[in-house]
């Protein structure tokens, strides 16, 4: 793959989110829900669905681990790429939620994500992988979270749920 074919928001996805994700439990197990839950939408095969049913219960069982502990974002590094991964996967859930059609879980998540930037000081203080993880949350906060609102799990728009080129494009380097 040639970086240079690459779009703004895919060489940063690839530079500062991917290095960080392979190296993070609850953000790797994201990762294959996602690919389990593509496949499944895109083939109807059990076997992915109980993919994404194991894959998403361990992200939860992630997450309740990583709260209990609710490290606030200090100088101390490892604290806040900690807090970055859990922020991070907490994300991955509301893609799923978004790709499985589960809006109310969806909006949970948002909320969820939007109360821990909020206990950390504010979103001025997330400033992990170079900037990525700041815009992410921008655009859920921004009135262009409807976007992805409206994207319906009907077979027609499959491709767009796991890129969303349109969402990403226009809304995190627009």
């Amino acid at each position: 793959m040639d970086p240079s074919n690459l779009k703004p928001y895919q060489q940063a996805l690839f530079r500062d989110w991917f290095p960080v994700a392979i190296g993070d439990p609850g953000m790797l197990m994201g990762m294959f829900l996602c690919a389990c839950r593509n496949l499944y939408i895109r083939t109807g095969l059990r076997e992915y669905y109980w993919g994404t049913l194991q894959y998403k219960g361990g992200c939860l069982r992630y997450l309740a681990g990583s709260i209990a502990t609710a490290p606030r974002m200090t100088q101390d590094r490892v604290k806040s790429i900690m807090w970055d991964a859990t922020i991070c996967t907490m994300l991955q859930l509301a893609s799923d939620d978004l790709a499985s059609g589960d809006s109310a879980a969806w909006k949970s998540h948002v909320d969820a994500v939007a109360h821990m930037v909020k206990l950390n000081g504010g979103l001025e203080n997330v400033r992990g992988m170079n900037g990525f993880l700041r815009r992410m949350i921008e655009v859920l906060a921004s009135k262009d979270r409807l976007k992805a609102r409206n994207i319906a799990s009907t077979g027609d728009n499959t491709a767009k749920l796991y890129t969303l080129d349109d969402l990403f494009g226009k809304c995190l380097f627009g």
